[in-house]
C-alpha cells in the first residue's frame, strides 16, 4: 500500500464522518462542528474530485446560525413525523414489511457493531439502523483501514475491507438511494435536498470502488410495529 491509498482511506473515512453528522437534528452545537470539521476537511476530500470537494463548501456555507431554525423544522417534518414521515431515516422501513424481517436486520446491523468493539450509545437514543449511525459505522471502518495500511497489518486490511463489503451489500447500500430520492422530492431546505445528492454520489462511488452490486430497494414500507429505540455505535473501553 502506497501513501496515495492511505489518504484515500483517509478522504473516504472523513466524507462518511461528515454525513453521519449531516443526519443528525441540527442543533446549533452540532451546526457548529458540521462548519469546523468541513473547514478542515476540505484539503483532505479533494482526492476524490468536485462533488467531494463540493460536500465541503455545502457544510460550511449552508449550515450557519440563521439557518438553525428551518434546518430544524425541515430535519423534523422529513425524518421525525410520527404518521407518513417522507424520508424515515431507519433502513427497517425499506423493504420488507415483515415485522420479524425488520427484527433480525436490526440484529445484523448491531452485531456488525459489536464485532469491531463498537456498542451502542446509552446517549444518544437512536436505532442501530439509523442512517446516521450506518455512516459512523464506515466511518470507523475505512479509518481503521487506514491505520492498519500505515502499520502492514495486512490480516486487518483484509478484515476491514471485507466487512465494508459486507456492510454496503447486506445494509447501507440496498437503501440509500430510495431515501435519497425521497429527499430531494421533499426537502424544502436546499440543504438536505444537497446533502441527499451527495450521499448518492458516494455511497455509488464506495460501491464502484469496492466492485459490489447491492440489490436496492426502492421502496419504502409503512410501518407496522415500530421497534424501540437503543441507541448508536460507540467505541467500548
Amino acid at each position: 500500500m502506497t501513501t496515495s491509498d492511505v489518504k484515500e482511506l483517509l478522504a473516504r473515512s472523513v466524507i462518511y464522518r461528515l454525513l453521519s453528522l449531516g443526519f443528525l437534528y441540527p442543533t446549533k452545537d452540532l451546526v457548529d462542528t458540521l462548519r469546523d470539521e468541513a473547514h478542515k476537511a476540505d484539503k483532505e476530500v479533494n482526492v476524490y474530485g468536485q462533488w467531494a470537494t463540493r460536500l465541503t463548501k455545502v457544510f460550511e456555507e449552508g449550515v450557519d446560525s440563521k439557518s438553525i431554525s428551518s434546518l430544524e423544522s425541515d430535519y423534523s417534518r422529513l425524518f421525525e413525523a410520527s404518521v407518513h414521515t417522507p424520508c424515515p431515516p431507519y433502513e427497517s422501513n425499506y423493504g420488507s414489511v415483515n415485522t420479524f424481517g425488520m427484527t433480525r436486520q436490526l440484529a445484523d446491523v448491531a452485531g456488525f457493531y459489536r464485532a469491531f468493539g463498537l456498542k451502542l450509545s446509552s446517549t444518544k437514543k437512536e436505532m442501530p439502523d439509523h442512517i446516521s449511525a450506518e455512516m459512523e459505522f464506515m466511518h470507523i471502518l475505512t479509518l481503521k483501514e487506514a491505520h492498519a495500511t500505515m502499520e502492514g497489518w495486512t490480516d486487518k486490511i483484509s478484515v476491514t475491507r471485507d466487512a465494508q463489503k459486507k456492510f454496503l451489500l447486506d445494509h447501507l447500500g440496498r437503501w440509500v438511494s430510495a431515501i435519497c430520492m425521497s429527499m430531494q422530492k421533499s426537502a424544502a431546505a436546499e440543504f438536505y435536498r444537497e446533502l441527499a445528492k451527495i450521499t448518492n454520489s458516494h455511497i455509488k462511488n464506495e460501491v464502484n470502488l469496492l466492485n459490489i452490486k447491492p440489490k436496492k430497494v426502492r421502496k419504502r414500507v409503512e410501518e407496522e410495529n415500530p421497534v424501540e429505540d437503543v441507541g448508536c455505535p460507540e467505541e467500548t473501553d
